[in-house]
This record gives structure tokens, sequence and C-alpha cells, in this order.
């Protein structure tokens, strides 16, 4: 796999919660979710259904990993 980058989301007050939250992550759940992520990007969210769970009632989606 080739190199990646990510850009993370910084609130105004500039707070960074994505890259906190990969921070409390061990090395390899951090390669599984960029991964995923990864697949995402290149194939769309049907590449990786069995990593997704909708939310109830929202027009959001869950990463389980």
């Amino acid at each position: 796999m080739g190199k990646s980058s990510v850009e993370y989301y910084v609130s105004s007050s500039g707070e960074n919660p994505i890259k906190e939250f990969l921070d409390i992550l061990n090395e390899r759940q951090q390669r599984k979710l960029l991964r995923i992520l990864s697949y995402i990007k290149s194939y769309g969210l049907e590449s990786v259904i069995p990593h997704l769970k909708r939310l109830r009632g929202t027009p959001l989606w869950e990463i389980e990993f």
C-alpha cells in the first residue's frame, strides 16, 4: 500500500477530535481503521459493507472495526 495522508478536522477552538481518537487506539487498530477509510475513499461505501452499521433514525453510518 502506498503512502497516504490524513487531514484532520479541527474545530474553531483548535480541538482535533479525530486525531485524539486515533491516538488512543493501538497500532493494529489504527492500521485497520485507516485501511477501511482508504477503501471507502478508493472504492466507495460498498467496499466495506461488513464494517458499516447505519445509526437508526439518522443519515449517519458507524464504522465497526
